[in-house]
């Protein structure tokens, strides 16, 4: 429900002026706060890494005071905003630059907050500074990506995911699996993949190419340190940090709106954060590496739900990135929306097995679980309050971990960052790296749980240094896909990058889609098969 200020023991605020501001709804306190806030340069000027360093520093001071959390429940101010029902309120902060995505002690943004209670006027307004405020910290950090990406070895790698289960049987063939192959060479940087999202309940594919060009194209049209889509179905490209594309139009916001409010909230979690690893066996042989198997203990799995306000299903963590659809590349097509979830499809397929698939797929009871139940179950209050469970269980990954891989895991944390933006796979990959390892050391294999009996595989399958940039060297082409299970009888492998020589120009034949421009020929001939929320315009660089 709306907090009511009978609700709220505002002596608990008393200590910070801004959380004060907003609950008592004096705006005038408020805007006069936001307006001593240190001012920031333009992020699309910063051209140095001490200029970055400034950036980040200002960036830190305002949002020591806009994003406070040292209160009860670790609200932001915009929180507190969201659930009062403030719009006013909710407006002078995210113009000043309140970050809508930061969690409160519940592990909810102030985002998931408005859409739990169905507040759509703050769902629009974050929703219209949401892409503005992720490309103004991608830009002002961008000199110092630049610089720790010049300073890892070049290199091509190819890592594979896939599904095992012991219990399940042709589980790898049900679930989605892919092979990313990545460059980097210099300040550039490339990741080839099939498969963008994945997490308990469905996947998310295509065949995509993601390029970040440290110094940009050759030829002037990509500005450096551009993060860029390609699809190769479509044949398009898109900047997905794109300074004033990042807003989302009226009606794509619309769109997104109603989508957000049709379906409760899930999202799957990992906290490493007190985990440590042990050994268990040695001198297990991982391709070319050498090996020693480690067991990490101590880290906890966690699936998060809240329902939403008169929604009738659950979703997924799309909440987690709302401006994807700022950023989502070829959304004109169907090929990247599963119609029905691999999960979905794991259960159909073992229906026939002996015993009950929902049971092996299901959260043991044994294991941590919480519920929250509203506090008053008659209220008739017109927003009732939102239900809220998790469920949360000890798991134990296991690293095969090697002494002799030419990369330290901390050299390759930077460029995860990058590549994670866009592929949530390699996102998760960075979560287990995180964790503090044996010195020297480098898991080229990683096996962890997703829900009981099935457990995500990741390999270092391959990996070889390249010379400096400097020297003359032309990169092997993209890695053939025959091989990979495509769960989607309609997206086909397509060996587009076999005859590429340089892996990172983006093709001339390639058209860049953008928000908001002149509909195309080339969008009217997909919309037929679109669906309304994904046309999207077509136009030249």
């Amino acid at each position: 429900m709306v907090a009511r200020m009978e609700e709220v023991d505002i002596t608990q605020y008393y200590h910070s002026k801004i959380h004060m501001a907003v609950l008592t709804r004096n705006y005038a306190c408020l805007n006069e706060l936001l307006s001593a806030l240190p001012s920031t340069s333009d992020p699309s000027k910063i051209q140095t890494e001490e200029d970055a360093i400034a950036g980040m520093e200002a960036a830190d001071a305002r949002s020591t005071l806009v994003d406070d959390r040292d209160v009860p429940n670790r609200d932001t101010p915009l929180h507190l905003a969201v659930k009062t029902a403030d719009v006013t309120s909710t407006f002078l902060l995210v113009e000043r630059g309140a970050d809508w995505s930061l969690q409160n002690e519940k592990g909810w943004t102030a985002l998931e907050e408005a859409i739990c209670l169905r507040e759509e006027e703050i769902i629009k307004m974050i929703l219209q500074h949401a892409g503005q405020l992720q490309w103004a910290k991608w830009r002002v950090r961008l000199p110092l990506v630049v610089r720790d990406l010049r300073s890892i070895s070049d290199f091509s790698a190819e890592i594979t995911f896939q599904f095992e289960s012991s219990v399940i049987p042709f589980v790898n063939k049900i679930s989605p699996s892919d092979t990313i192959k990545i460059w980097k060479t210099g300040s550039n940087l490339r990741a080839d993949t099939a498969l963008l999202d994945f997490d308990v309940f469905k996947s998310k594919r295509s065949d995509h190419t993601v390029l970040f060009l440290g110094e940009g194209s050759e030829d002037g049209e990509v500005s450096p340190g551009s993060l860029v889509i390609l699809s190769h179905k479509s044949k398009t490209v898109k900047n997905v940090l794109s300074g004033k594309k990042a807003w989302l139009s009226e009606e794509k916001i619309r769109q997104e709106i109603s989508t957000m409010l049709e379906e409760n909230i899930y999202r799957p979690g990992v906290d490493v954060t007190k985990a440590f690893v042990a050994p268990s066996k040695s001198d297990i042989m991982i391709g070319p590496w050498k090996t020693d198997l480690y067991h990490m203990h101590d880290a906890t799995l966690s699936l998060k739900s809240r329902r939403v306000l008169d929604a009738a299903t659950q979703r997924g963590d799309a909440f987690s990135e709302p401006i994807s659809a700022a950023s989502d590349v070829d959304s004109a097509t169907n090929e990247e929306r599963g119609k029905k979830g691999w999960y979905g499809n794991l259960k159909e397929k073992c229906s026939k097995i002996k015993g009950d698939a929902n049971e092996l797929m299901r959260w043991s009871p044994s294991k941590s679980y919480k519920r929250s139940t509203p506090a008053n179950k008659s209220s008739n209050t017109e927003k009732e309050k939102s239900v809220e469970s998790e469920y949360t269980m000890k798991f134990k990954p296991e690293l095969w971990l090697t002494y002799n891989f030419p990369l330290e895991v901390g050299e390759l944390l930077p460029l995860f960052d990058i590549l994670g933006y866009k592929i949530k796979p390699i996102r998760r990959l960075k979560e287990i790296l995180s964790t503090k390892l044996p010195a020297g050391s480098f898991p080229v294999k990683i096996a962890f749980p997703i829900v009981p009996s099935v457990k995500v595989v990741i390999s270092f399958t391959n990996f070889e240094l390249l010379p400096p940039a400097d020297e003359f060297y032309t990169p092997p082409c993209s890695p053939q896909r025959e091989n990979l299970i495509i769960d989607d009888s309609n997206l086909k492998p397509i060996n587009y990058a076999q005859e590429i020589q340089d892996p990172f120009v983006i093709p001339p034949d390639y058209k860049w889609i953008y928000e908001g421009e002149k509909k195309t020929k080339i969008q009217e001939s997909r919309r037929a098969n679109a669906r309304p929320e994904d046309v999207i315009s077509v136009g030249s660089p």
